[in-house]
């Protein structure tokens, strides 16, 4: 293996990791249309200045400590937050620290092992997730209410702009924008589209649950999916299904924050083995004795839009401006 990605590898990983954590999260946060459009606004505006600046976090000392140390902060947070996901929806009788052992020993493996393979499993499940969770919002859409998506009075504004950097996928394409072989405007234009669609998904999910549904609602993701009227000749026990695919953009994104903190560790602490080991440790650890999954998404909406400001906005512009001069 070349630890290379083509361009279409690479556009399948920005669109799945988009569809990841992100559509779990931001309706959440946002709980209304207006706040959606604005943290989106924001997000596509870092990721196209990660796309087209020449930035390589791993060539700088300073830049590689800030990153391996925010790296193992976010793959707790999110290790966490997808296993309670699990356990809430598909494995209730299963122990928690058994779902979060699987979850590091996957991700801790498919990190170490590169890129390259991460590159392939997005690009060959990308039309299975995206088609699929894409079937079960559009079959949505009848049931959506109008009024739900009006703007309301004390909710919007550019406040709602901040929470664009709670998408982390802007950082994920400084992570592996160094091993893209692939066109800038390409991906670009995969960018527009996983922001249409993340849009269209938000928008489905507010209108149909309301911006009171969305605040009672634990994952109002998971709640279209169970409540979605599906024809029952095509798919039975869909929720499952849906799921388990959405799983897959997860898993997506936390091979990427495996594989950038193993090569930084790499840089840092020279090329040893165990240091891989550590890191899993140190994230199963903590990701089990965290204290709830709320309290995760919030200290990760936090770390990213205070991280976000410094890897995903001013680094960013400082590589600007450095290639302008």
């Amino acid at each position: 293996m070349n630890n290379k990605l083509s361009g279409k590898e690479i556009n399948s990983i920005v669109i799945l990791s988009v569809l990841g954590f992100e559509i779990l999260l931001l309706p959440k946060v946002c709980t209304s249309a207006v706040s959606v459009v604005c943290a989106s606004l924001l997000s596509v505006f870092l990721m196209t200045v990660a796309i087209f600046s020449d930035i390589d976090i791993y060539e700088n000392k300073l830049w590689q400590v800030i990153y391996f140390i925010k790296n193992i902060i976010v793959i707790v947070l999110l290790t966490k937050i997808l296993a309670d996901a699990i356990h809430f929806v598909m494995l209730r009788d299963m122990a928690l620290y058994k779902i979060i052992l699987i979850i590091t020993l996957l991700c801790g493996y498919c990190g170490y092992k590169g890129i390259e393979p991460v590159g392939r499993i997005s690009r060959l499940m990308f039309w299975f997730v995206t088609a699929f969770t894409l079937y079960i919002y559009v079959m949505s859409v009848p049931d959506i209410k109008i009024e739900n998506l009006y703007p309301h009075i004390g909710r919007e504004g550019l406040s709602a702009l901040i929470y664009g950097f709670v998408i982390n996928s802007g950082e994920i394409i400084i992570l592996i924008k160094n091993k893209m072989s692939g066109e800038r405007t390409a991906l670009f234009r995969s960018v527009l589209t996983a922001f249409v669609l993340f849009i269209f998904i938000s928008f489905v999910i507010i209108g149909k649950l309301g911006t009171k549904g969305v605040e009672n609602t634990m994952y109002p993701f998971f709640e279209l999916m169970y409540a979605a009227d599906l024809p029952g000749f095509v798919i039975k026990r869909q929720e499952g299904i849906f799921i388990s695919l959405w799983m897959i953009s997860c898993f997506i994104t936390l091979f990427v924050y495996f594989y950038s903190t193993d090569i930084l560790s790499k840089k840092i602490f020279t090329d040893k083995k165990y240091v891989t080991l550590i890191i899993m440790a140190v994230v199963f650890v903590f990701s089990y004795i965290h204290i709830s999954p709320s309290a995760a998404m919030k200290n990760y909406c936090f770390l990213q839009i205070v991280g976000g400001i410094l890897t995903a906005l001013i680094l960013p512009l400082i590589y600007v401006r450095r290639d302008v001069k």
